[in-house]
């Protein structure tokens, strides 16, 4: 825009000093036309009061202002033609700076809205950015105090728990532990504690020692333990929520990861498990999970842990020993392969190996 400004004003100049040009050529010209003629018509003596007006020129002084005023006419609407010829050019350029220059108010208007719209988004950014600092800092302080309630909780838990576990190794305290009005609240407390802990951690367990293991080992031994007796069986296979407890048991066995961290708990859900085969109606709840003979065979052969392995034989011992149904006999059948059995019969354990050649004596004798 500043370059079309300068151009303009340089046009205006070089036609404002051609036109000047012009005017004083024809000027020029005219007096020279008047001179000519007045010298043809001048008498032979001129009065002297008449030098004043007229100034004596030689005739090829003459004849040369004369050719070079005839060159100037000639060469001057050369000039002029390319300028005047721009002239129109000139206004258009002009009519495109007025729109432009209108259009450059315009957005100089918008410009100043935007900045004003930016300076207060940048003033609601600011507060935003604050108050976003400050939730951060209270959040952050919520998450200690969180943290420290968790862990408060889990030393709880983990203290309680064990108490409570020491405390049922004693048949008496069983019975009465068994007559409290929240017994059940506690059987299911167990079932999704141990539900919560394997879904939250996975494969990636916590180490025995960890405060979480140790409560939910604890809450497991305790119910083992309430299992032991003979009270404690029949109540954990007649009430609906140890009914539920043992499904979920079984199912833990299943989905519990093959690792030396979650071997305690396997432990003692298959001690469980156990004590509850030795209840009739327990063992007939066992016996009615239609995939425990099969998960105790893939846990004897592919856990880790040796004791899970022969807990596993052991439970799968006790299933077998009362007389069967046709339908569970099918399932000992599939389930408990001689070739398998065959394969345990010849590990290092003594134990294990015995009780695998026990198996294979009650699976011979079924048959």
């Amino acid at each position: 825009m500043q370059q079309v400004d300068e151009e303009r004003v340089l046009l205006l100049k070089a036609v404002s000093l051609c036109k000047s040009l012009q005017d004083e050529v024809t000027v020029l010209m005219k007096d020279v036309k008047e001179f000519i003629n007045e010298e043809d018509q001048a008498p032979l003596f001129v009065e002297p009061h008449l030098f004043k007006q007229y100034t004596i020129v030689r005739q090829c002084d003459l004849e040369s202002i004369k050719s070079e005023v005839m060159k100037m006419k000639d060469f001057i609407p050369n000039i002029l033609t390319p300028s005047l010829s721009i002239l129109p050019q000139l206004t258009q350029t002009e009519k495109e700076l007025v729109s432009l220059r209108q259009q450059a108010d315009t957005l100089a208007v918008e410009k100043n809205n935007v900045e004003q719209k930016a300076e207060g988004y940048l003033v609601d950014y600011e507060q935003e950015k604050q108050e976003n600092f400050e939730l951060k800092c209270s959040l952050n302080e919520v998450k200690d105090q969180l943290q420290q309630q968790v862990n408060y909780c889990s030393s709880l838990g983990c203290v309680c728990g064990t108490m409570l576990w020491r405390t049922s190794q004693n048949e008496d305290c069983i019975q009465n532990l068994l007559s409290g009005s929240r017994v059940n609240d506690f059987l299911q407390l167990v079932s999704a504690t141990l539900h919560s802990y394997l879904s939250t951690y996975n494969s990636d367990l916590p180490s025995e020692s960890s405060q979480e293991s140790q409560f939910v080992i604890s809450l497991c031994g305790t119910v083992t333990n309430i299992a032991a007796s003979a009270y404690g069986r029949e109540y954990l296979s007649s009430c609906p929520e140890g009914q539920e407890l043992l499904k979920n048991m079984c199912s833990v066995l299943a989905t519990a990861p093959l690792s030396q961290g979650c071997a305690k708990i396997k432990s003692l859900i298959l001690m469980l498990l156990y004590n509850i085969s030795i209840n009739q109606k327990g063992l007939t709840l066992l016996r009615s999970e239609p995939d425990l003979l099969r998960i105790l065979m893939w846990l004897a052969k592919e856990d880790v842990c040796s004791t899970v392995s022969l807990y596993c034989l052991q439970l799968v011992q006790s299933l077998i020993l009362e007389p069967l149904t046709p339908a569970l006999m099918q399932q000992v059948m599939e389930s408990v392969t001689p070739e398998l059995l065959q394969e345990f019969a010849s590990s290092k354990s003594e134990e294990f190996k015995q009780v695998a050649c026990e198996l294979m004596v009650d699976i011979q004798r079924l048959q």
